[in-house]
């Protein structure tokens, strides 16, 4: 089995509720942190990760960050018990780069949720996915009134098993022909 390391996304995909700040900077681990906080005194909850390919949404998988010190923060992936599919039969087209969005949500009296897309996984023809895997690096804190979540990066890694049988020329090069003399 194979994966395809992490993948950052390069686009934001829309924003559901309020309170999200400066959402492209969970592009890079940099110390420069996208932000949601919640309203009116609420506490932050849980944090999440949702799959949404063509307008069909996926499970989604809660977990929480540390407080007020960064941590990482990983959901699904083949380790979970659970799924670590997040409930999907995937094809190879719902992982094209423009197709596949990932909504991080923050969990309290009501969600607020932040798109990404952009995802450049170059999976090879053929292969069958097995996991999916989030990374949320961040932290819960309080930097103003209320509390809120913190994030720094956000990636995704894709588990595949390839086909036993290469395809010649579409992921594997054609090999040199040599003349043949009689």
């Amino acid at each position: 089995m194979r994966n395809t390391g992490w993948v950052s996304p390069t686009s934001t995909e829309g924003t559901w509720g309020d309170w999200w700040s400066n959402p492209t900077n969970v592009y890079a681990l940099d110390d420069i942190y996208a932000s949601w906080e919640a309203s009116g005194g609420s506490s932050a909850g849980d944090i999440g990760a949702e799959i949404r390919v063509g307008g069909s949404r996926f499970s989604s998988k809660y977990g929480t960050l540390p407080w007020q010190v960064q941590g990482e923060l990983v959901l699904g992936g083949l380790s979970d018990n659970c799924d670590g599919t997040y409930g999907g039969d995937w094809t190879l087209e719902e992982f094209a780069k423009d197709n596949f969005i990932l909504i991080l949500s923050a969990k309290y009296w009501a969600y607020s949720s932040q798109g990404y897309g952009g995802f450049d996984f170059n999976l090879p023809v053929g292969s069958t996915i097995e996991g999916i895997e989030v990374s949320i690096t961040g932290e819960r804190n309080t930097m103003t009134t209320y509390q809120g979540y913190y994030i720094d990066e956000l990636k995704v890694k894709v588990y595949y098993t390839e086909v036993s049988t290469p395809i010649v020329g579409l992921r594997y090069p054609i090999p040199p022909f040599k003349n043949a003399m009689v």
